[in-house]
């Protein structure tokens, strides 16, 4: 009985310094006895400071630990410690972190790591474990997380607005290439369809009077194509105010009228294009998809458009202006006819596609008959409005691809690509025939009648060059005019 008595005792002992040696570490120390049905026996004092609830409330509530499971982690744990026990894996620790509900309603992240004890004949007896509080820790991985998605956004908004930076570069430089306006109209739709992916849009000039705006571009899979291309610029409020005009809400904001019903229950900006203190048009975009919480037309959008527009502006007053300025070199300031000079250089080019191509180009020299008598009858001004009225009626009377110039004075040329020296004249005779139908009127008097004395070149059959082909085509003028005007003369 002594030993015995002395065996307890030091059990006792040992318990009593595993008890006090655990009961100072920071964390909470639990025993599950396997054996009867997985009891928990022991619990440290510190669970009390975690959860609020004692030890012995614990020990005396077996379904508390379940209780204290945070709804989003129950049945993942609950799972966890099943499939555990079923197993009991030699060597394998029963980890988990999940998140507890204190009994003051504090939520607490904790990792409880346990591991198997076996007796002498390896048979599992109890299931021993230590609970840590961890939730600084996941809080610094949540700040570290949300820090890493921050810098993720930022990274990727940085690559956007370098991807944004050179397409505006790229466009640019294409518009500095483009050699009209048209053309520039093609090049600015392709870039906007890449700047602003998943919208719709147009781009709008405002016509020389200023009444009206015409869409000359447009991109994106639009229902926007069969809307009205030419609309007032009363109908849309950012060329109204001069300002952007930006739409999140359809049912509360001021809505334009040259928006595509379709379109009306999603957001859209309209921009006014300015230039040089000169009102351009506008850019319209619109998202695609209906008005959500948040519209994707952000201020980012606002200002990348924004900017868009300013580029563009300027790019489209300088191809204008340059267009004027070529214009103004190659077009005769009465007529709107080209010039002599423009014509030596199409008459040049369209001979070497001629030759190329082995074709034909025929050369009309027009001369307008008595014209020094309508000068001296009616005066320079009468003459100006009889030069005039010839040019129009030449510019509804000849092909697109023929070209119409005015020579000098009172005399006209007419290159016509592709014809043959009958088609040439046949040409000729219809137009010195209808001029004589035209009714021209200066300040009340009838002006006229109008006759054109005609000579017709061709190349190559009457000359080798352009040059050659002009001289026998106003030879060919020289004998109509000898013959008594009023006639074709086809040269030799």
């Amino acid at each position: 009985m002594t030993n015995r008595k002395q065996a307890e005792e030091q059990l006792r002992e040992a318990e009593a310094k595993y008890h006090s040696l655990v009961e100072q570490i920071p964390a909470v120390i639990y025993i599950v006895n396997i054996r009867q049905k997985n009891t928990l026996t022991y619990i440290s004092p510190q669970i009390e400071s975690l959860t609020g609830f004692s030890s012995h409330a614990w020990l005396d509530d077996r379904k508390l630990w379940r209780k204290l499971i945070h709804p989003d982690d129950h049945k993942r744990v609950l799972t966890e410690y099943v499939e555990y026990l079923h197993r009991l894996p030699v060597d394998i620790p029963l980890i988990s972190e999940h998140r507890i509900v204190t009994r003051t309603g504090k939520i607490v992240w904790i990792n409880s790591h346990a591991a198997v004890i076996r007796d002498a004949d390896g048979q599992a007896h109890f299931l021993q474990g230590i609970v840590t509080d961890i939730t600084k820790r996941k809080q610094a991985e949540e700040a570290l997380q949300q820090a890493n998605q921050e810098l993720s956004l930022r990274l990727s908004e940085l690559d956007q607005r370098n991807h944004e930076i050179t397409l505006l570069s790229e466009i640019g430089n294409a518009l500095q290439t483009c050699p009209s306006v048209n053309e520039a109209y093609t090049v600015i739709a392709h870039f906007m369809a890449r700047l602003f992916p998943n919208t719709v849009g147009i781009i709008g000039m405002l016509k020389a009077s200023s009444n009206l705006v015409e869409t000359v571009a447009s991109w994106g899979k639009s229902v926007e194509d069969d809307k009205t291309s030419v609309f007032s610029p009363a109908d849309c409020w950012g060329l109204r105010r001069g300002r952007t005009h930006q739409v999140t809400n359809t049912k509360t904001e001021l809505l334009c009228k040259h928006v595509s019903p379709e379109l009306s229950t999603t957001a859209y900006l309209c921009i006014p294009m300015m230039a040089q203190g000169e009102m351009l048009g506008l850019l319209h975009i619109a998202q695609l998809e209906p008005l959500t919480e948040i519209s994707k037309l952000h201020d980012a959008h606002q200002h990348l458009a924004e900017t868009v527009t300013e580029h563009i502006a300027l790019a489209l007053s300088n191809l204008r202006l340059r267009e004027t300025l070529r214009n103004q070199s190659v077009r005769d300031s009465l007529t709107g006819l080209f010039n002599r000079r423009y014509l030596e250089e199409t008459l040049e080019r369209e001979v070497h596609r001629a030759s190329r191509n082995l074709t034909s180009v025929g050369v009309l020299m027009i001369d307008l008959d008595h014209f020094k008598l309508f000068n001296d009858t009616f005066g320079h001004d009468a003459g100006d409005t009889v030069l005039q009225t010839i040019s129009r009626f030449l510019r509804t009377h000849i092909r697109k691809e023929d070209i119409a110039c005015r020579y000098g004075g009172e005399e006209f040329t007419l290159v016509l690509p592709g014809v043959t020296a009958e088609e040439a004249q046949k040409r000729a005779v219809l137009l010195k025939d209808g001029v004589k139908h035209l009714l021209v009127k200066y300040r009340g008097q009838t002006l006229g009648p109008i006759t054109l004395s005609v000579g017709v070149g061709l190349f190559p059959k009457h000359g080798k060059n352009a040059e050659e082909v002009l001289c026998v085509a106003d030879g060919a003028l020289y004998q109509a005019k000898n013959q008594g005007r009023d006639c074709v003369v086809l040269a030799d």
